[in-house]
Formats: C-alpha cells, structure tokens, sequence
C-alpha cells in the first residue's frame, strides 16, 4: 500500500531535525510521507525517490514533493549507479516487498554509500497483492536479528521495527579507498 505505519514518525522526523544532511533518498515512497518530512524539517535539501508504480507517481503528486522521482523496481534501481550516495536513506515499509536476498543485498549496496539509513518494517502482517498490484506483496520477513551484521541501532514497537544503520560515510573507522572523492549526493539519479 502507498501508505505506512505512523508508529515512528515522531522518531524519524526527531532524527532529521537532528542530523544535518543535504541528500536525501526515499525508496518506495508511496504517497511521498517521508519526502514531505523532509521539507518540513529541512527545506532546500536535494531529495530523491525511487517509485516503481506509474499511478502513485502522478496521483500523489510526486514529483512536486521530490526534486526527482526514478521510476524503476528497487532490487534493480541501482545496478548502473556505482557512484550514487546520500546523506540519509529512507526505506519505509519498502524491504519487506522484496525477496529477502534482495533485501540484504540492497543493505549492502546503501551502507557503502550513505552517512545513515532507517529501515521502517513490519512485524508478522500478512499482506499479499493490494488492488491488482503484485508489487505490494510481502515477499520476506524482517527482524531484529537480521539487521545485527550492519550493527544497527533497533526498536520494535506495536508490530513495527525502525533499523537505524550507520554508513561508512559517517562512520569514523571506515577506510576510504586512494584519492577518494566523494561523488556527487545522488550521482544517477539527478
């Protein structure tokens, strides 16, 4: 469905006025909750979306709340864009749509290229296709445990879990490879 849980919204909007950020990328934003978030708390940042559905692109209006919208299938949105990073990722109520191999190689991808990633989920709700859209099915199941190998930060609350993910961007540890420059925020998409 195009809309989501409003269970961490509170969380995710104190998150974003609280980290400074430039770049924003919403995946899977359905009705563009999340993109109009951002505008609230951070008005001039550069935000992007990548939305596979034709018909909630143009009936939320979309492209008037994102500077861009990619209409692609996230498991392969990213497969020719090496260079692509961003502040701060958004993937609510989005992994669990996609095989859970998928799921985990789209983490992997993202913890390379971002300073943060939140992961919003549900928790045992069933949900098959929703109004002739196979895409909406649910098609892996997520829990706190499988978002330990990124070290992430997470809570459950009332079916929900919210995996907050540091990138290597903002991690301290992380080692960059020789004359590392940091590509463009969105570099692909905008």
């Amino acid at each position: 469905m195009p809309y989501s849980s409003d269970v961490f919204d509170a969380d995710i909007e104190a998150f974003l006025r609280t980290h400074d950020a430039q770049s924003y990328l919403d995946l899977g934003p359905g009705a563009g909750k999340y993109g109009r978030m951002i505008r609230r708390v951070n008005p001039d940042a550069l935000i992007a979306a990548v939305e596979c559905d034709d018909t909630y692109i143009s009936y939320f209006e979309l492209e008037g709340i994102y500077d861009v919208v990619a209409r692609a299938r996230i498991e392969t949105a990213f497969d020719a864009l090496p260079d692509l990073t961003a502040d701060v990722v958004l993937i609510g109520d989005v992994i669990e749509h996609l095989k859970k191999s998928e799921g985990i190689d789209l983490l992997n991808y993202l913890i390379y290229r971002c300073h943060y990633c939140l992961v919003v989920a549900p928790q045992k709700y069933v949900q098959y296709s929703w109004r002739e859209r196979a895409a909406e099915a649910h098609r892996s199941v997520w829990a706190p445990r499988d978002f330990e190998a990124f070290g992430a930060e997470v809570q459950v609350r009332s079916s929900t879990l919210l995996a907050t993910l540091t990138g290597y961007l903002a991690d301290p540890e992380a080692e960059f490879g020789y004359d590392f420059v940091r590509p463009e925020p969105l570099a692909g998409l905008v």
